[in-house]
């Protein structure tokens, strides 16, 4: 996203906006990396970003779904901004590539666009998992007794890729 800022900026998109935006989406990214994590320690939160239920819940299929028992109705300004900036953006390449850029250069730039908010979304789902899975440790290993155990594998530290490697 700052890269395509950056481009919007050498291209002639108003210096004032691009450094405003550049702002912003560090604080998003500074948001994502610190507080998120602690906002979303919450089992039902008033803000849909947060709340854990309505988050890791599947829109589509009623088996993976589970309802929450209060509304949504608080916004967090930071996940709010994030939609925001990343609106903004689109909406600023849009607009100046009609003048500025040619037509393939528009789409690069939307389809470049289009990869980093879903990265970013993933990336923000990933630390929602990520919080949602350490509650589950947590909870688990507070029910251990003497006859139990918890057993935890990585499958992915052990694997190597075979058919890469040079032969002898």
């Amino acid at each position: 996203m700052e890269r395509i800022v950056d481009d919007l900026k050498e291209k002639g998109s108003d210096r004032e906006w691009c450094i405003r935006a550049q702002r912003r989406l560090q604080e998003v990214k500074r948001y994502l990396k610190t507080d998120y994590r602690v906002h979303c320690t919450e089992d039902s939160s008033p803000c849909k970003d947060h709340c854990r239920k309505f988050a890791l819940s599947d829109p589509v299929e009623k088996d993976f779904q589970e309802e929450c028992d209060h509304g949504h109705h608080l916004r967090c300004y930071m996940c709010e901004d994030l939609k925001d900036v990343m609106n903004d953006i689109k909406q600023q390449i849009l607009e100046s590539s009609a003048s500025m850029y040619s037509k393939e250069y528009q789409e690069d730039l939307l389809y470049d666009f289009e990869q980093a908010r879903t990265d970013i979304f993933q990336w923000k789902a990933h630390i929602l998992r990520s919080v949602n899975q350490d509650k589950a440790k947590q909870e688990v290993m507070r029910n251990l007794n003497d006859s139990s155990a918890l057993v935890v594998m990585d499958w992915a530290m052990n694997l190597l890729q075979m058919k890469c490697r040079e032969k002898q």
